[in-house]
């Protein structure tokens, strides 16, 4: 009996142990002097399948670090699902052991304004686009479409960068 229960823990917490490794930003640069130079990669770096949200399918979002409140900040526009998704009911799954390029959700991150650009916060503030950074995306274990949630969805945030972009005159 007790090495039933012990096998059953040993199960179980190995597939904690996968589920906190599933997915990992790769190609992540240290500065990037240019929006569109941001090209992350999503590796499935276990056993498992890995299925990314129908309303932002491949598509991270950026928060923003604000060294005034020493806390990380999201976009005003990183609520909600995009109504112009096709597909709707196709899971985007990333396979195990496989890797896919995924997007950066700059339009809906940045405005751009008189030749510049402004980081929109979640408190309706347009902030200088230079400053620190991380990608953000969210992943189930389970197809995720619009006719089934997960019961069970993970965050993963890339390593912290920077973002330097010189004004135009």
């Amino acid at each position: 009996m007790k090495s039933v229960i012990l096998i059953i823990i040993f199960l179980i917490t190995d597939l904690i142990a996968q589920t906190n490794n599933v997915l990992v930003f790769d190609n992540i640069k240290p500065i990037y002097y240019s929006l569109e130079d941001i090209k992350p990669i999503l590796k499935n770096v276990s056993n498992l399948s890995a299925y990314l949200c129908w309303g932002w399918p491949f598509g991270a979002r950026l928060m923003r670090y604000n060294s005034a409140s020493e806390e990380w900040e999201k976009s005003i526009h990183d609520y909600g699902y995009c109504g112009t998704v096709s597909d709707k009911d196709v899971a985007r799954e990333i396979s195990s052991n496989s890797s896919q390029e995924i997007n950066v959700e700059v339009d809906l991150t940045f405005e751009k304004e008189d030749h510049h650009i402004y980081f929109m916060s979640d408190d309706m503030l347009k902030k200088q686009v230079n400053g620190k950074y991380k990608l953000v995306i969210e992943y189930a274990l389970e197809p995720w479409i619009v006719s089934n949630s997960p019961k069970e969805i993970f965050s993963l945030e890339s390593v912290a960068f920077k973002i330097k972009i010189k004004k135009k005159k």
